[in-house]
């Protein structure tokens, strides 16, 4: 028999905490290299999946409730329309991994 658990990381498993992957920004290779590094010049920390050309952004498991997606989200979509143009990426708010 064997038992497949899906995990976001190693560290889920050594400290026994997780956290909720509350949206994701899909696009083309290129386009994710650039969003990465204009997101991290903002100083946005965040998780990459780059054989996806996905980028992942989190939240501790309790606090899903906080409003804090309602809030980024909008934000984010603002900043990457103004500098990559909407038609370019994609956000993700129900990320199934």
């Amino acid at each position: 028999m064997k038992i497949k658990l899906k995990i976001q990381s190693i560290s889920d498993i050594i400290t026994n905490s997780s956290s909720e992957i509350f949206c994701a920004i899909k696009s083309d290779k290129n386009t994710i290299i650039a969003i990465t590094e204009y997101l991290q010049s903002l100083g946005c920390r965040f998780g990459s999946w780059e054989d996806d050309n996905m980028i992942i952004f989190d939240t501790p498991y309790g606090e899903g409730d906080s409003g804090v997606e309602e809030s980024f989200i909008p934000i984010l979509r603002e900043l990457l329309n103004k500098q990559f143009g909407k038609e370019n990426y994609e956000i993700i708010t129900d990320v199934q991994y």
